[in-house]
């Protein structure tokens, strides 16, 4: 990527996290950047198509860092869900990942913008889906059914909490905060714990 466009991509970041995308400005932005005010559209086309980019920038570099799917390609089921919850929560809580990043999504979260929505399709779902699909291998149970669904909604809230809440645990149980040196031994609490209770439900399903 080119060094201006690395510059307006980490500037809009802090100015839309701070501001929203409506309150950020097209000057500030390059002010921040140190870029000529028409550096913008030059190098993305339109405010929302930095927006865009900015949202993705963190995920992008995630993506490469900790390769998710690469989980599948571990050997049982159960050794796939302990590989995919490592490298979720390893991207997390990657030190390098700006606040301002974090702040985003945040605000994305409480009100979802077209630019989000696209993001949620093209590395979220398949996200979603890839770990459907080892919770329905454990399960014994088509991708498609609620349970497996539920569940993999219910692992990922287990790995979201630690990010989300990670001032809360701190500050009440500091030992057992997510850092980058306990992702592992987190993970596979997490990992474990889904695991009996997938057990759990596939046992049941059959005494029914």
């Amino acid at each position: 990527m080119d060094p201006t466009q690395t510059k307006l991509i980490e500037a809009a970041g802090e100015v839309f996290a701070r501001r929203g995308f409506r309150g950020a400005t097209v000057r500030e932005i390059c002010g921040r950047a140190k870029a000529n005010v028409a550096a913008i559209n030059y190098h993305f086309g339109s405010k929302e198509a930095l927006y865009a980019q900015v949202l993705r920038s963190w995920i992008r570099r995630a993506e490469e860092k900790y390769p998710i799917h690469e989980a599948s390609k571990a050997g049982t089921p159960e050794e796939k869900l302990v590989a995919f919850v490592r490298a979720f929560l390893a991207r997390v809580s990657d030190p390098d990942r700006p606040d301002w990043h974090t702040q985003v999504i945040a605000r994305e979260m409480a009100e979802p913008s077209k630019e989000f929505r696209d993001l949620l399709e093209e590395t979220v779902r398949p996200l979603q889906n890839g770990l459907g699909a080892i919770v329905a291998e454990i399960l014994g149970a088509k991708p498609t059914d609620i349970r497996v669904r539920r569940s993999v909604y219910s692992i990922l809230g287990q790995c979201v909490y630690y990010r989300s809440s990670r001032a809360f645990i701190h500050a009440l149980n500091p030992e057992l905060a997510l850092t980058p040196a306990r992702v592992s031994e987190i993970a596979d609490h997490i990992a474990e714990f889904s695991i009996q209770a997938l057990r759990g439900m596939r046992s049941s399903r059959r005494r029914a």
